[in-house]
């Protein structure tokens, strides 16, 4: 099945796993994970988005959102870090509903390095296994965020991919990622532009465009971007007809839905169906990947925050 379900310790909400990726097949889970390139490159899908990522690149695959991960042909050392929502809404009550975009040529670079090196430390952290390394990690976890929140969890489109939008205002990024994850949490239901300006206390024609400014599209086609996204996993992960899919994720006709799922995915829902449920990860189609040493993982990571400049001793 596409839904993977994810397992912690009882006392630490963190999983920590650094391999070498051959290929981890199509997947889902509820919670929030970091990947991270420590050497070499690996391909990233995300939704309808192929991505290539190379060392200190940094991705986020939020919950329900289907990924895999495969080797570029090479050797390559990469850290996914899987955070327990569980645990974590204690702290940040709407993280389940947070859409962070870590991949970005817009964010300035001081952000980027700034995001790299917490994480890097929160894995250094792990990796020393200190009496209080749990405690560490949560900690760090916590910080990191709180740090996504304040800087990632806004995004726009690059050619056709959503990436982080650079933003300074707090007030802006609060509200343009409220307005996001409310689409997101009611994309089956009928949204009006005049629910949400109600809902924001703005006028419909100052909240237009903000959504056109802040993600690249108007209102209603960033409504049916989402439905088409949220639409993979009934497709992929169930044989309903095309049909009922379309109602199911809000969609007026199955034209057009089609017309939305084609313009993103670049073929039919039925073509996608198609090419991708034998891709999906299984007992048959299982991960590919082979865990590097921890005195391994840790030259690795020391190695790239010394190239952060961290002034700590390591």
């Amino acid at each position: 099945m596409l839904l993977q379900t994810i397992i912690y310790q009882d006392d630490f909400p963190i999983n920590i796993r650094v391999s070498e990726i051959k290929n981890v097949p199509l997947h889902y889970h509820s919670d929030v994970e970091f990947v991270v390139v420590l050497s070499g490159e690996i391909n990233l899908t995300n939704g309808y988005g192929k991505f290539t990522l190379s060392e200190g690149e940094i991705f986020t695959n939020n919950g329900n959102e289907i990924h895999s991960l495969s080797s570029c042909g090479s050797s390559n050392m990469v850290a996914v870090i899987q955070i327990s929502n569980s645990f974590f809404t204690k702290y940040f009550p709407t993280l389940g509903k947070s859409i962070y975009r870590t991949n970005s040529i817009k964010t300035s670079g001081s952000k980027q390095n700034d995001l790299l090196k917490m994480i890097l430390m929160i894995l250094l952290q792990y990796f020393k296994k200190d009496s209080n390394y749990k405690n560490d990690c949560i900690n760090g976890t916590i910080e990191l965020i709180n740090y996504l929140n304040k800087n990632f969890n806004l995004f726009t489109f690059e050619n056709r991919l959503p990436v982080s939008a650079s933003e300074e205002n707090p007030i802006i990024i609060e509200r343009v990622s409220r307005i996001i994850s409310y689409i997101y949490e009611n994309y089956k239901n009928k949204i009006t532009l005049d629910n949400i300006a109600e809902n924001e206390h703005l006028s419909m024609f100052y909240l237009s465009h903000l959504i056109k400014e802040y993600t690249g599209m108007g209102f209603r086609e960033f409504l049916c971007f989402a439905r088409a996204e949220r639409s993979e996993i009934p497709l992929l992960d169930t044989s309903r007809k095309i049909s009922i899919i379309a109602k199911d994720v809000g969609f007026s006709t199955t034209d057009y839905y089609k017309k939305f799922f084609e313009k993103w995915y670049g073929h039919s829902p039925e073509e996608h169906r198609t090419l991708n449920q034998p891709l999906i990860m299984s007992n048959l189609n299982p991960a590919r990947l082979e865990d590097a040493p921890d005195s391994t993982a840790a030259t690795a990571i020391k190695g790239l925050l010394y190239g952060l400049d961290v002034n700590m001793e390591l």
